[in-house]
């Protein structure tokens, strides 16, 4: 859902590059970056 989102704002934009970050129970995490 959050990805969905980030590229959703990015075709707006028509480009540009977005981070996204999850953090998760028990110091778990994710993180990407996505470029159009």
């Amino acid at each position: 859902r959050i990805v969905a989102n980030l590229a959703k704002l990015l075709a707006a934009a028509g480009s540009g590059r977005g981070l996204i970050s999850i953090c998760a129970a028990g110091g778990q995490g994710v993180t990407a970056i996505l470029e159009r």
